[in-house]
């Protein structure tokens, strides 16, 4: 089964950004039943604004996702955002 990494901006208006990005991961997996889609912004949520871990090590931890996953689908403002 494909993995796909779901990268879009979190930055700027995080809330409207995380909605943004659910969305459009549940219309790809709605579309694609046998691609299992990541999306950052919903996978460490329960870390973000928490002061658990840094912007750095979240930021880590999201390289080595999506070096596991078989590609990266680049969202819309992707390459504008501070990750």
């Amino acid at each position: 089964m494909m993995m796909l990494y779901v990268s879009h901006p979190y930055t700027g208006n995080e809330e409207a950004n995380r909605e943004r990005a659910a969305a459009i991961t549940k219309m790809l997996a709605n579309t694609y039943p046998d691609t299992v889609f990541i999306n950052p912004l919903d996978t460490f949520r329960a870390h973000q604004g928490t002061g658990g871990l840094s912007h750095e090590e979240l930021l880590a931890q999201c390289v080595e996702l999506m070096g596991r996953c078989d590609g990266v689908i680049f969202c819309e403002g992707w390459e504008k955002s501070k990750g």
